[in-house]
């Protein structure tokens, strides 16, 4: 993640080359191969990060699951160079729309960073899948991703909370290795 925050960067001529690289490299790479790996493997709630942001994203998947998902921000990936720029004050627009609009739904935890906050927020352009994946099948889907090629990082957890909460917490340090 971090590619709406890098090409903010790139804009305003503060980028450097190699970190405009990988955020390109990121951008163009396709979730075909790790939707079909969910797809065979009975997932049934996914959603691609994009213009929403992780964050974003979270939350719709919570909402109309009725439950509520706990993010462990040290576990989340972010693209080189992405917190430096975030850190710089170089933010698209979209992610300060994305904060507006999904905020009144997201606990954040004292511990979460300010920074790692501004990139859970960033507008994607293919920022990867967020799965939904039964903790039962957790091994199993991740070893299908890694047999495709595609990597995959346990972020978090689900609670069931019914429709009277639904939402995201945002803490770090906070599932088990």
């Amino acid at each position: 993640l971090g590619t709406g925050i890098i090409t903010t960067a790139l804009r305003a001529g503060g980028a450097d080359p190699e970190h405009v690289s990988a955020a390109t490299a990121s951008m163009a790479r396709l979730n075909r191969d790790a939707s079909v790996v969910a797809v065979e493997m009975g997932v049934e709630g996914a959603t691609d990060v994009t213009g929403f942001g992780l964050v974003g994203h979270a939350i719709e998947m919570a909402r109309a699951s009725g439950v509520r998902i706990h993010i462990d921000v040290d576990r989340v990936p972010f693209l080189a160079g992405a917190a430096t720029y975030a850190e710089a004050g170089f933010l698209p627009g979209g992610l300060r729309r994305n904060r507006d609009y999904f905020q009144s739904a997201v606990t954040v935890s004292k511990t979460v960073p300010p920074t790692t906050l501004d990139l859970l927020y960033d507008p994607e352009t293919s920022g990867g899948l967020l799965i939904g994946v039964r903790p039962e099948l957790v091994s199993s889907i991740q070893r299908a991703l890694g047999a495709a090629g595609e990597s995959s990082t346990v972020i978090g957890i689900v609670q069931s909370v019914g429709a009277q909460d639904p939402g995201l917490n945002l803490d770090a340090g906070t599932l088990p290795s």
